[in-house]
C-alpha cells in the first residue's frame, strides 16, 4: 500500500510513518467525515500510547511507523491517517493495563500517615511507580500479581485493601515496565 496523502510518509515502500495526529473520533467534524469509511485499528496499552516513536501493525495488516514531536503522545480515538480518496482512516485505540488498586481505609490523621509511610516504603523499596487520587493509590501492573500480592500482604498494614483493576479512564503515567530509571546501592552485601 503506498503512503496516504498529506498524512504520512513511505519508508522503504513497506512502512508508513505519521508524524501528526490530525484529530480524534470524539470530534463532530471527524465523526461526520468517518461515516462509512475502512477504519483500520492501531491497538496501543496505555504504555505505548505515551511513545512518540514506535513501530506496529494495523489491524488491516499495514506496517507503520509513529513518529511524534517529543512530548507528544497518543489517546484513545486519535487518528493518525486519512485519505480522502479510498476513504480509509488509522485511529488509535487504548486497551487498558491493569492496575494494583490500593485503598486506605479512613482513619485518624496520625494513623493514615502512619499506614501512608508503610505503604510508600513498601511500593517505593520494589521501584514501582505509584500514583496518589484520595485515598486510593494506583500502581501499573511491572510484575505478576502474585508479587504484588505478596509484597503487600508480607507489609500486613491494617486498614489497607487491595484488588486488581483496569486502569480504564485513570490516564496514568506508565514507565516502561522493563526499565529502572535510576541506580544506587542497597549498601554492603554481606560475604
Amino acid at each position: 500500500m503506498n503512503s496516504l496523502p498529506r498524512t504520512g510518509r513511505s519508508v522503504k515502500e513497506s512502512v508508513i510513518v505519521y508524524e501528526q495526529i490530525l484529530g480524534n473520533l470524539t470530534e463532530p467534524a471527524w465523526k461526520q467525515r468517518l461515516e462509512g469509511a475502512v477504519i483500520a485499528t492501531l491497538l496501543l496499552d496505555e504504555w505505548e500510547k505515551q511513545k512518540p516513536r514506535l513501530r506496529r501493525t494495523t489491524s488491516d495488516g499495514v506496517e507503520i511507523a509513529i513518529n511524534l514531536e517529543r512530548g507528544m503522545s497518543m489517546q484513545d480515538g486519535d487518528i493518525m491517517a486519512w485519505d480522502e480518496a479510498t476513504k480509509r482512516a488509522v485511529t488509535v485505540k487504548v486497551r487498558a493495563n491493569e492496575v494494583l488498586h490500593v485503598r486506605l481505609e479512613p482513619a485518624d490523621p496520625m494513623v493514615m500517615v502512619e499506614r501512608a509511610l508503610k505503604l510508600g516504603h513498601a511500593l517505593g523499596n520494589q521501584h514501582w511507580p505509584a500514583v496518589v487520587k484520595g485515598t486510593s493509590i494506583y500502581v501499573p501492573l511491572r510484575v505478576d500479581r502474585r508479587v504484588m500480592a505478596t509484597v503487600l500482604k508480607t507489609q500486613n498494614i491494617p486498614g489497607v485493601s487491595y484488588d486488581f483493576e483496569p486502569s480504564t479512564g485513570l490516564n496514568l503515567p506508565y514507565a516502561d515496565p522493563g526499565a529502572h530509571g535510576h541506580s544506587h546501592d542497597h549498601g554492603p552485601t554481606a560475604t
